[in-house]
């Protein structure tokens, strides 16, 4: 729902300026120095909170090419602007059965189910799975992709087949948060260039293994020098099913260290399935299984997964959905005083209501249950269990 800002201007731009207010039972946010899972936890109770707010813009050069870019103002923990994407694409006129989609600069990798709203938000929920959570935190493609699509309606079928391929750089310390952190569920998005809070572990202390780490993570970093790559393959049938299969691996240097950020070797596999039923009814599922490491003889070695499955129902210019999901990260090294372990689930509700073509109002409620070793380095209970009622008031343009 683009709105030109000149009926006959190529530049065009869509906005979203969004107010939240939760109540939540749970420990202080990871967001200020804590194991928190929510974005606004208890300290923020009953107070209105900034949500998703930022510009989406394009500027149509073309037929075939344009620039593009998300802006996104973060309230949380510091008071930043920056670009979450920011990107040239060309689509050329195709000459055969294939259609050839280029993209050049920052951007998401083709990953999400849910995030299909202006500025890469949930089209279902407020706060999104802890997959595509970690994806806006954490993961960007800053490289170059081309996607290749065999339209069936060229070949009498009902199946589209696409091919992604992409090279990509500045995504080292990409696993740090799931390692140190662990997963979470919010709708933060990380601007290109900024950095995200560690909590305070025993081994970031000066004399300890890991001192020389800063206590902010920098996802965006380019500290080996060398390129990552994703593959992946996707077929449609009858704008119906959808199933999706990628493997990502930023082929990071372990053992390099920069400017107090360690280069993170993370690789994993990602699935997805979104069949649309009869009667606006949706199944959607996703599901990421992978490792990272870090250090010399990979002084922290942590395989992780997460999936989820949703179901969703459209009427009346409403969606309610109900999702349930379930995360993991083991801990396979031996560092003393560093456990990543963690296992949990969580079930989630939520009702979307597009009022107009300006306004939506949405309401969600979370129980996330989660058991982190970690905690017991901060006399607090490894296992938890957090809930979390939020409302959101959006405001599109």
């Amino acid at each position: 729902m683009a709105i030109e800002a000149y009926a006959d201007s190529p530049f065009s731009y869509r906005g979203i300026l969004e107010l939240q207010l939760s109540h939540a039972d749970s420990l202080p946010s990871w967001l200020n120095d804590n194991s928190g899972k929510f974005r606004f936890a208890e300290e923020d109770n009953d107070r209105i909170n900034i949500g998703t707010t930022g510009i989406d813009w394009q500027y149509q050069l073309t037929h075939t090419a344009q620039f593009k870019g998300s802006v996104i103002y973060n309230a949380d923990p510091d008071h930043e602007l920056s670009f979450t994407e920011l990107y040239w694409r060309y689509r050329p006129i195709p000459n055969s059965q294939w259609r050839a989609d280029y993209r050049v600069g920052s951007f998401y990798a083709p990953l999400s189910l849910e995030n299909r709203g202006p500025l890469w938000t949930s089209s279902y929920n407020i706060s999104p799975s802890v997959i595509n959570s970690w994806i806006g935190e954490e993961l960007r493609t800053l490289g170059v992709q081309g996607r290749w699509t065999l339209q069936g309606k060229h070949r009498g079928s009902p199946n589209d087949f696409t091919i992604t391929s992409a090279l990509f750089a500045a995504n080292d310390t990409t696993g740090a948060l799931l390692a140190w952190r662990g997963w979470v569920k919010s709708d933060r998005q990380t601007g290109i260039g900024q950095s995200l809070p560690l909590q305070s572990l025993p081994t970031f202390n000066e004399g300890n293994v890991f001192d020389q780490q800063h206590q902010e993570t920098y996802p965006f970093r380019e500290i080996d020098h060398r390129l990552g790559f994703y593959v992946g393959t996707e077929w449609k049938h009858r704008k119906k099913l959808r199933l999706s299969l990628l493997y990502y691996d930023n082929q990071a240097d372990s053992t390099v260290i920069k400017d107090g950020q360690y280069a993170w070797s993370t690789h994993f596999t990602h699935a997805s399935a979104h069949w649309s039923l009869a009667n606006q009814w949706e199944i959607l599922a996703q599901y990421i299984n992978g490792a990272t490491a870090m250090g010399v003889d990979n002084a922290v070695d942590a395989p992780f997964e997460a999936g989820y499955v949703m179901l969703a129902k459209t009427f009346h210019r409403q969606r309610v959905s109900l999702q349930w999901e379930t995360f993991s990260v083991d801990d396979e090294d031996n560092t003393v005083m560093d456990s990543n372990q963690e296992q949990g689930n969580s079930i989630n509700i939520a009702w979307l209501f597009q009022r107009n073509k300006h306004w939506r109002l949405a309401a969600q409620l979370t129980r996330i249950h989660s058991d982190r070793k970690q905690r017991v380095y901060f006399s607090e209970d490894p296992s938890i269990n957090e809930t979390q009622l939020v409302g959101s008031v959006r405001y599109q343009w």
